[in-house]
Order: structure tokens, then C-alpha cells, then sequence
């Protein structure tokens, strides 16, 4: 059987009310603070990747051993950002649920500290998921309301979790990094939409030159729909 088929889908992605918690497949991206080039650099079509963009590959890769509930399949980190297919399964134990609880805990505690002193590595999408990368004020959200619906095993916490790993990791070692507050999903909805999106990710470094990300390629300010709808399932 192979990997989509494994797990139940949805129709739309980031549905307003959809439980991220539920059993599914996820296609997510993942953007620095300002599309920095924190994370490495293309070279000949090959990613080469920084110090921190080896950590993205080792935090992101230990993933499943603090959720139980995620399995990873294939991803790719870029120079500005990652993307990523994420399965979330049925699996849970009531360990990892004392785990989700505390680091949910975390990151309220983290919401009363000033937001530069904690490197913007929190910011997850569970009040807004990314719809415009480039808009502005992306920051203006209250402290208060970004932690205050924070849901124990869904994507938001998962991927807020890594995020917070990684600038954890990048402070120790004295080396800047900042993500973007938000970051981008979508629920995939077929066998073949989950083989084309699975593609892209293995070709991501190859085609910089055409990449959404890259603010010297044509792409740079079209929407996520449009760059990605030959993937999506109409």
C-alpha cells in the first residue's frame, strides 16, 4: 500500500474550522524571516546548505521521535525555505500527550516574552495561515490571541515546535536566524496529487531559477495558488 493511500484526505486546504489533528497528508512550506538565505545556498542546481540549514535537516528529521502521531516523507531544504510532506496519523500515547501539553505550555510562556527576544520562532498559523507571504505587518497579531487556541498534536504545533528547535539551536551556536510568523499547507487529496507534489520537492533544487521563493525569478509575486496549481488536484 503505498503512502497516500495509507491515510483519509481532505478536499480543501487550510480549512477554516478543519482539525489538524485529524489523520491525513499534509504538503507544507516553510519560509525564513524575510526570505534571508539563512539556510544555504544553490550551487550548479545542488542546495548546499549552511550550518543551520543542517540543523533544519536534523530537527526536521526528529520529528516522529516527539510525536508519535508523524510520520515524514519527502522534503527539501532551500536556501530561504523548506517544504515538506507530513502524515499525521492515529497514533498516540498518553506520554507524548504530556509532552504536547508541555511544550503547548512553552510556548504561552514564550508568548509573554518580547517577541525579537524570542527570534519570531514561534509564530505557528493557528490564528492565520499563510496566504500572502509578502503582506505587511505580518508580526501585528497580539501576543495574547497567538497562543491562546493552541491545539496538542495538530500541524501548527508540530511545525511550531521545529521551528522553535532549529532558532534554539542557531542561538546557541551565536548565528542568526529568524522564521516567518506563518507558513503554508495543504491537504493532499489524491494519490497522484501527493506523486506530482512528491516530485517537486525532489526537483526543488534544480529549478531555483523558476522557484516562487527566489526574488530574482519571475514567479517571486504570484500567488501560492497559481505557482502551485499544476500540482493540485482542480
Amino acid at each position: 500500500m503505498s503512502n497516500i493511500t495509507k491515510f483519509n484526505y481532505r478536499c480543501s486546504a487550510r480549512l477554516k474550522g478543519y482539525d489538524y489533528t485529524k489523520t491525513g497528508a499534509y504538503f507544507v512550506t516553510i519560509c525564513t524571516y524575510r526570505k534571508e538565505h539563512y539556510l544555504g545556498k544553490i550551487m550548479n542546481g545542488r542546495m548546499v546548505h549552511s550550518t543551520v540549514g543542517n540543523m533544519c535537516i536534523q530537527n526536521w528529521s526528529e520529528i516522529p521521535q516527539h510525536f508519535t502521531n508523524v510520520e515524514l516523507d519527502q522534503f527539501v531544504i532551500m536556501p530561504n525555505h523548506m517544504h515538506g510532506i507530513v502524515f499525521i496519523t492515529n497514533r498516540n500515547t498518553s506520554k507524548e500527550n504530556d509532552i504536547t501539553q508541555k511544550k503547548v505550555s512553552e510556548l504561552r510562556d514564550l508568548s509573554n516574552t518580547n517577541i525579537d527576544d524570542i527570534t519570531q520562532d514561534v509564530g505557528t498559523g493557528y490564528i492565520l495561515s499563510l496566504r500572502d507571504q509578502h503582506s505587511p505587518n505580518q508580526y501585528n497579531e497580539t501576543k495574547q490571541n497567538r497562543f491562546q487556541h493552541v491545539i496538542p498534536r495538530s500541524l501548527s504545533i508540530i511545525i511550531a515546535s521545529f521551528k522553535a528547535a532549529v532558532t534554539r539551536n542557531a542561538k546557541k551556536n551565536q548565528i542568526p536566524m529568524y522564521w516567518q510568523s506563518r507558513f503554508h499547507d495543504h491537504i493532499i487529496r489524491s494519490e497522484h496529487e501527493f506523486d506530482r507534489i512528491r516530485h517537486y520537492i525532489k526537483q526543488n533544487p534544480h529549478k531555483w531559477e523558476l522557484d516562487r521563493e527566489n526574488s530574482l525569478s519571475d514567479n517571486y509575486k504570484i500567488t501560492y495558488y497559481q505557482y502551485f496549481r499544476g500540482l493540485y488536484d482542480n
